[in-house]
C-alpha cells in the first residue's frame, strides 16, 4: 500500500506524486564493475527510475580508443569523455564473496550487492613468446601512450619502429607514425586487419602504398622471441631476424589481447571457480550472467563467447544488458531479443583519413561524417 503524506496546514499530498518521491528509495543498486564502451553504454541505457548504477573504477572518465594514436603527437590530445550516467567510485575490484554476496576493493571497502555488471576490459596478450615484457612497449592505455611520446620526443628514435600485430590497432598506429619514422609492421597470418572484408584491406594497403612510403607491412612473419637486440621471426619455416638498436629502435607489441588479470589476481581466480575462463574471456549464459544465482553478469571484452572483443560489440552487449535489467529480467525479453553481435560498421583510422566498411557503404569519410559519427555515438 502507498503511504500518503500530509503537508501543513493538512494538505494531502497527491498519491502519484509521493510515490514517484517514494521511489528514490526503492532504486535498486546495480554495481558496474569497469568505466570502458561496455559499462558506458550499459549505465547510459539503464531505466534509471528502477536503479541505480554505481560504477568502481580506476578510472573516472572513459577511454575512446580511436583516438589513442592522436596522444602520440599530442599530449593535450582529448581521448577521454565523461560518464554522467553513474555515481562513480574511484577504486579498484579486487576480490568477491560470491557465498555473502559482498565486493571487496583495492582500498579495503566492502559493498553488499544483489547485481554486480563486470566490464573490466583486456590487456595485451604476449601469447608466452619470450622477451615480449622485457624488451617491446605496449599500447592500450594512455599511460602506454604517454610512455612512447615521451620516446619519440626525446629524439632518440632515428632509425626503426617495429610494430607486431596488423590488427586495427597496428594498423592505425603505424599510419600515424609512417610519417615521420621508418615503419615495419610485423604480422604473423597472410593478412592484415582479421575480421575485415578483402575489399577494406586491398583499399588500405594502396593508400598506404601511395601515400606512406616509409611504411614496410611484412606478413607470415611469426615473432618467435624478441631480445634485446633483435626480433627473431618464422617465416616459411625459415627462422629470420630483424635486428635492431634499442637506443635508436623501437618496438611497440600490439598481437592480441587477454582476459584482464588473467591468471594474476584473486579476483581471476574467483571468477574461475565460478565459470572457467579461457585465455580469450569466459563463457557467459545467453543472458550474460555466470554462474548459479550469482547475480554477476559480464560483458566487454572480457567475454570470450559472444562476438568480437571490439568497442563496438562490447556497445551491444551493453545495451543489450541494460534492456535486460530494464525488463525486470524477463524470460519474454530472452526470446524476443536475443543478443546478436553484428557488425554496425567498423572504422579504421589511418593518416588523417577514415575509413568505413559497412553494409551501405564502404570507402574513406569526409572530415564532417567523420565528426557527425562520433558525435552521435556517445
Amino acid at each position: 500500500m502507498s503511504k500518503i503524506f500530509f503537508l501543513p496546514f493538512g494538505i494531502e499530498l497527491p498519491k502519484i506524486l509521493t510515490n514517484v518521491l517514494g521511489s528514490e528509495n526503492n532504486k535498486e543498486k546495480v554495481y558496474v564493475i569497469g568505466n570502458g564502451w561496455g559499462s558506458y553504454y550499459f549505465v547510459k541505457n539503464l531505466n534509471k527510475k528502477k536503479f541505480e548504477p554505481i560504477i568502481i573504477a580506476p578510472n573516472i572518465r572513459v577511454l575512446n580508443t580511436p583516438k589513442l594514436t592522436n596522444l602520440l603527437i599530442d599530449p593535450d590530445a582529448q581521448v577521454e569523455f565523461d560518464n554522467s550516467y553513474g555515481k562513480i567510485i574511484p577504486d579498484m575490484l579486487s576480490d568477491i564473496n560470491v557465498k555473502n554476496k559482498k565486493l571487496i576493493t583495492k582500498s579495503g571497502s566492502m559493498y553488499n550487492y544483489k547485481y554486480v555488471v563486470m566490464s573490466i576490459g583486456s590487456e595485451s596478450n604476449d601469447f608466452g613468446i619470450r622477451g615480449v615484457q622485457e624488451n617491446t612497449y605496449k599500447f592500450k592505455t594512455i599511460k602506454d601512450a604517454n610512455i612512447i611520446r615521451e620516446k619519440l620526443l626525446s629524439g632518440s628514435i632515428n632509425s626503426n619502429i617495429f610494430i607486431v600485430g596488423s590488427g586495427v590497432t597496428g594498423i592505425e598506429l603505424g599510419s600515424k607514425l609512417g610519417s615521420n619514422y621508418n615503419v615495419k609492421i610485423i604480422e604473423g597470418m597472410g593478412t592484415i586487419l582479421p575480421g575485415y572484408n578483402e575489399q577494406t584491406k586491398k583499399n588500405i594497403l594502396d593508400w598506404i602504398e601511395q601515400n606512406q612510403k616509409y611504411i614496410q607491412i611484412k606478413l607470415n612473419s611469426m615473432v618467435k622471441s624478441i631480445e634485446s637486440d633483435r626480433i627473431n621471426i618464422i617465416s616459411n619455416n625459415i627462422t629470420n631476424q630483424y635486428l635492431f638498436d634499442n637506443k635508436k629502435d623501437l618496438t611497440i607489441w600490439t598481437g592480441g589481447i587477454i582476459f584482464n588479470g588473467f591468471g594474476k589476481t584473486i579476483l581471476y581466480k574467483t571468477l574461475n571457480q565460478i565459470t572457467p575462463i579461457k585465455p580469450r574471456g569466459l563463457d557467459v549464459t545467453e543472458n550474460f550472467s555466470i554462474g548459479k544465482s550469482t547475480g554477476i553478469f559480464c560483458i566487454g571484452d572480457m567475454v570470450g563467447n559472444s562476438g568480437p572483443p571490439t568497442a563496438q560489440n562490447a556497445r551491444l552487449q551493453g545495451e543489450w544488458l541494460a534492456g535486460y535489467f530494464n525488463s525486470d529480467f524477463d524470460k519474454k525479453y530472452l526470446e524476443s531479443n536475443k543478443f546478436v553481435s553484428e557488425s554496425k560498421g567498423k572504422l579504421v583510422h589511418i593518416g588523417s583519413q577514415t575509413y568505413l566498411e559497412s553494409k551501405y557503404y564502404s570507402g574513406f569519410l569526409p572530415r564532417f561524417v567523420v565528426y557527425f559519427i562520433e558525435l552521435f555515438n556517445k
